[in-house]
Parts: C-alpha cells; structure tokens; sequence
C-alpha cells in the first residue's frame, strides 16, 4: 500500500480547481496498520509513504507525528494482481481523497493517545462480536461483527495488560509492551472458549448452618497437573469459580494440614448453560483463628518487641511457656504459637470446634540488660471456643 502525493502532470486550465494544502511535509510520521502483519512505516521526503507486505482485507490506517493525528478508514486491500499497490486514500475510505487521484492526507485532528488493536475469535477461529476489551486508564470498547476492535491508551514506557471478556466465555489478557503517542500496536489477537461457571457450598456440618469462609477451591484438568479456575468461599460459605472453559474438570477444596473434606474432590463436566453447577464440600476438623493485639497498659501503647503467645485445649501451668521437649512433640496435646508483629498484632491458626486456653510472654530491653515479663492471659472467661472459619478477637495487656 502506498500514498503519493506529489502530482506528475501540469496543471492546465481544463483541470479542476483546487484549494491548495498548507502546511508542512509530516516526514517522519508514523503511519500503522490494523491488519496484523505489517510492520509500522514511516513518512519519507516528500510525504510519501508505503506500508510493506500488509495483509489482503480491509483495514484502518493510523498516521501519527507528535500530536497529531489522522485515522483512516475502510481502506482495501485487493489480493490481485500480486504485489499491487492500492492507495491509503481513495474514493472509498473514510475519508475519501477531496480530489481524484490526489490521494493527499492533513492531520488535522489532535491525540493524547496510542492505539491497540486486533481481532477477537472463538475457538473455531471465528470473529466473535461484543468482546468487552479493557485497558489500564482507557475507556472500554467493544468488538465490531467481525471481531475488530481498537482501544485509545495514553502511552507509557511500560506493559500494558489489555483484558478481552464477553458472558459464556473465558477472559483472556495480553501484555502490550509499551504504548507510544500517536501509534497503533496491531495484532494484539484473543480467542476466547466457551465458558461457564461453577458454584458451591462449604460447610463444617452438612447444612447451611455450618458455612466455611476462606477455604480455596481450584479446578483443574484430570490429569490433576493445571488450574483452569480457582475461587476462595466468601462470609457466607459459597464459591464461584469463574469463566472456567467448557471440559471435564476435578473440582478440590484446598486444606490445611489435618482438615478432611467429604467428598474429597468432585468429578464435573462443564457444559455452557444459563445455570451455574452446585457441589457441596464438608470440612472436617476445620481452621479458625485467633487473633487482637498485645499492649502496656492499653491499646494504644502497644509492645512492638514481639511478644510470644500460646494457644492450647489444656491449661499452662508453668510461669514460663511450655518447653518444646520430646515428651511435648510425641504428647497428644496440640500447642499453636506465634509472635506479634511490629504493630503489636497478631494471628494464631487453631482447629476449629475446640476450647481454647491463651498465654503471651514478652521479653523487655534496658540498654544491655534483658527481662522476661510475666505470664498474661486476655480478659474474660477461660477456655473459650473457636468456631471453624471464624476469628475470635483477644487483647493481652501487661
């Protein structure tokens, strides 16, 4: 394709008249392509242009310097005679050329922008319509019938995720390295499966009483090697695995050690449908935590030396904590400990349904000179319960 400007005839007083361009030759600008294939060309002396090996179709033509701009479209590409060159402006582009075979183009219109684009199609390589494409700080756009679509991005040194969804099928990204004023990155391309979506329950007890949050589930292909879908359960127990393509699939809840689950993985052929697909997993022996906040005195003078606490079903006698011995490590009796963090919090994972003792010790410092404090519990009743999938808030305060 090629745009040529300059006249190789005399003006004689039997030719139109015509109003004359001003301005100046936009050598250098940069001119691209939608088809994919061809690569970005440059505008040489005399404004002329040509963009090489660009694919037979019809396509949009971007011509870009600095900020400014002109987009053309609707500009064809004839696969015969090969090797034909066809005009970037013509009787039948948008715009058209203002005088026959003067195929002259102002840029006359101001950008902020840079420009992706591509083509969206399903897995039998058809264009796919209604294609949602988003980008980072850009305004959506949607594909065209024949799965074209084209997105304005204010440029950036950096990568661009560009995102293409559309309902009952999957979502798919692209990383665009890159986006500079004025010009287009073509052959950003998806093709988008198929898709439902897949909803469950967790739960401690069987019923909608026992509801579990924070419980991940994936779903991966049978031989059990890929995630094609993942989902954590929400306050309320359910999971949505979301825009997982159509297939057979293993669906898992993933467990901390010594959880069960029943059953313990799903078998489920996914099919597009209106419905999403239910399954229900139970937990067995299931987390919750404990966590609060440890202080001198009260909350806000909190102990940022990191300060060890214990949680335990039994009841620490000692003044120190329990020494991690051969006796304690073959013992029945669980022991879960943590240290605080720098901002005087903290968080204990603990089996879920159990009663619950709790113990804090801190070590103060006095130039050199170091001291143990003295055992401290929270306020309130001793032991108390934990549910599964629930926190349970304890301050210790020295």
């Amino acid at each position: 394709m090629k745009n040529d400007a300059s006249l190789d005839k005399a003006l004689s007083n039997a030719d139109t008249s015509m109003i004359p361009y001003s301005g100046r030759s936009a050598v250098g600008a940069s001119v691209s392509s939608n088809d994919g294939r061809s690569a970005v060309a440059y505008v040489q002396r005399y404004s002329s242009f040509t963009i090489m090996d660009i694919d037979t179709g019809t396509w949009n033509v971007t011509i870009s310097t600095g900020g400014f701009t002109r987009f053309i479209s609707s500009m064809t590409v004839i696969p015969f005679p090969p090797n034909a060159s066809t005009q970037a402006v013509h009787g039948g582009t948008d715009p058209m050329w203002e005088y026959v075979s003067f195929p002259a183009v102002a840029l006359t219109s101001s950008t902020d922008y840079g420009y992706i684009s591509g083509t969206v199609r399903n897995a039998l390589q058809q264009p796919l319509g209604g294609v949602t494409i988003e980008a980072p700080g850009a305004a959506s756009v949607t594909t065209n019938a024949q799965g074209r679509y084209r997105i304005n991005v204010e440029p950036i040194a950096g990568d661009v995720l560009v995102m293409a969804s559309k309902t009952a099928y999957t979502t798919e990204t692209s990383v665009v390295s890159g986006v500079a004023l004025g010009l287009e990155t073509s052959g950003i391309d998806f093709t988008l499966v198929s898709a439902s979506s897949y909803k469950g329950f967790i739960t401690t007890n069987g019923g909608a009483s026992g509801y579990l949050p924070g419980i991940p589930v994936i779903a991966t292909d049978e031989s059990s090697t890929t995630i094609f879908g993942q989902a954590i359960s929400d306050v309320q127990g359910f999971y949505i695995i979301n825009s997982i393509s159509t297939g057979n699939y293993i669906i898992s809840p993933q467990l901390e050690s010594g959880e069960t689950s029943d059953p313990g993985v799903i078998m489920q052929s996914i099919t597009v449908t209106p419905q999403v697909r239910w399954s229900t997993f139970t937990i067995a022996n299931a987390f919750g935590d404990i966590s609060g906040r440890v202080s001198l005195g009260d909350t806000s003078h909190p102990i940022t030396a990191g300060v060890l606490l214990v949680a335990s079903p039994v009841a620490v006698d000692t003044a120190g904590p329990p020494d991690v011995n051969e006796g304690i490590r073959n013992g029945t009796t669980i022991y879960y400990s943590v240290s605080s963090d720098a901002s005087g919090r903290y968080t204990i994972p603990v089996r879920g349904n159990a009663p619950y003792y709790l113990y804090g010790w801190y070590t103060s410092f006095s130039g050199v000179d170091t001291s143990s404090s003295s055992k401290r519990s929270p306020l309130g009743v001793m032991p108390f319960t934990v549910d599964p999938g629930v926190s349970v808030s304890k301050d210790i305060t020295w």
